[in-house]
């Protein structure tokens, strides 16, 4: 006779409710925030809004090329699709490895990535910064701090990005398509920088340091 095995009520209900779910793959802990090209994410897929407040006194943000769904005025607002980072690779393309990073938006970064963050110090006075959606690890507060996971080489590779049906782009300080340029308080400013010193020069290209941040993005494609 066939033993019969039982599965718990409970462990069903949640087993069917993550395979039920819209979206519900990306809630894994590699989970990356991209940049669409336009302001909506596909349904089921997270919007994620973050907000900075520049400096209000002699304002000198600036911004050119294409820059996708950022918006970039006299503050920056920065919009993300959450997407599951595991189909991210390192890109290799027209013969060379081309380095490119991505939001962090899960516990970890996606395999072959490693990690780096950038803290803007916004604008003291009545500050505005806000947010939307779960940007955890991410930080707004009075300012921000945002972690990146980059794909620097010496990665497995692939000679394309994943295909997530709608465009997108992601920070690249190669084959940029645009920049977006925030200028950070002026007093007493304290913006901070943290890199592993392999991929440190490559990070700032992408995403520079210093008392104001230039940001620079590639059409992933």
């Amino acid at each position: 006779m066939k033993r019969l095995f039982t599965v718990p009520a409970l462990l069903l209900a949640s087993l069917a409710g993550v395979l039920a779910a819209p979206g519900a793959a990306q809630a894994a802990t590699t989970d990356v925030g991209v940049i669409p090209a336009s302001r909506s994410c596909p349904a089921g897929t997270e919007a994620i809004v973050i907000r900075m407040d520049d400096e209000d006194s002699g304002n000198t943000n600036s911004r050119g090329g294409f820059i996708g769904a950022v918006s970039s005025t006299s503050n920056t607002e920065m919009f993300y699709c959450r997407v599951n980072g595991a189909a991210f690779r390192g890109v290799v393309q027209s013969g060379s490895f081309r380095p490119y990073a991505v939001l962090k938006l899960g516990a970890n970064c996606p395999n072959g990535s490693q990690e780096f963050s950038r803290r803007f110090d916004n604008e003291d006075d009545s500050n505005n910064n806000s947010f939307s959606g779960n940007i955890f690890p991410n930080v707004s507060d009075s300012n921000t701090l945002l972690r990146f996971c980059l794909f620097a080489p010496g990665v497995a590779t692939t000679t394309a990005f994943p295909n997530l049906g709608f465009g997108y782009l992601v920070f690249s300080g190669v084959d940029s398509s645009g920049f977006f340029r925030t200028d950070d308080e002026d007093d007493s400013n304290n913006n901070s920088y943290s890199a592993p010193a392999g991929i440190s020069s490559i990070a700032q290209s992408m995403v520079s340091a210093g008392p104001n941040t230039t940001l620079n993005v590639r059409i992933a494609g």
